[in-house]
């Protein structure tokens, strides 16, 4: 069991199986991310960018990094999401991605939202992002975490052990358990869990 089941019992087996191990998985996913609930509220009273990058992500953090330098005169906005460096953009600058921002937009007219591509810039916001996960906020993002990497070889082992027996007995319709394994793989290929943390969620 549950090799010796017929074609359409097994694939019954299968698929509810499929929907446990992903079901599980998700509640596994969301007890572990959220096992921590610390608030650092406190700490973020003067990390503005901190706070942009944990509310909404990257996008919003640098939105808020150059509505701040614009606010200061440092960037002028020729357009819609156009940033270019003024003439007071020379005045020392503490933060690393503020200086990220105004080198990106010193050569003219520059779209805000394509700087995460320059260099500088996709650094200064990877030290955020480093942060947030040192803090505790977010929750780093792996391509297969342990629990879904296991629900996956569990799946793709009683799958694969199922072909090889019906093929050794000349049965062919395959077609139908391969389609759900597939399915199956990509679900748990794209689920990740919830991007905060519950201490990310309580200083938010």
């Amino acid at each position: 069991f549950p090799f010796n089941l017929p074609g359409p019992e097994f694939l019954g087996v299968f698929f509810s199986l499929g929907l446990f191990l992903m079901f599980a998985n998700l509640i596994f996913l969301h007890r572990i991310r959220f096992s921590s609930t610390t608030d650092h509220a406190r700490s973020f009273f003067n990390a503005p960018y901190l706070l942009a990058y944990l509310a909404q992500g990257q996008n919003h953090c640098l939105a808020v990094c150059a509505f701040n330098l614009v606010d200061r005169g440092i960037l002028t906005t020729p357009g819609d999401h156009l940033i270019t460096a003024s003439t007071r953009s020379g005045q020392q600058l503490t933060h690393p991605l503020e200086r990220a921002i105004v080198r990106y937009a010193s050569p003219g007219p520059a779209q805000l939202f394509k700087a995460n591509k320059n260099a500088l810039v996709k650094a200064a916001l990877a030290e955020i992002k480093n942060s947030l996960h040192s803090l505790g906020l977010i929750h780093r993002q792996v391509l297969l975490a342990p629990s879904t990497l296991i629900c996956v070889v569990l799946l793709l082992g009683i799958g694969m052990t199922k072909i090889t027996i019906a093929l050794q007995h000349g049965h062919h319709n395959i077609g139908l358990l391969i389609v759900l394994m597939v399915i199956f793989m990509l679900v748990f290929l794209f689920t990740q869990g919830p991007r905060l943390t519950s201490s990310g969620k309580k200083t938010l």
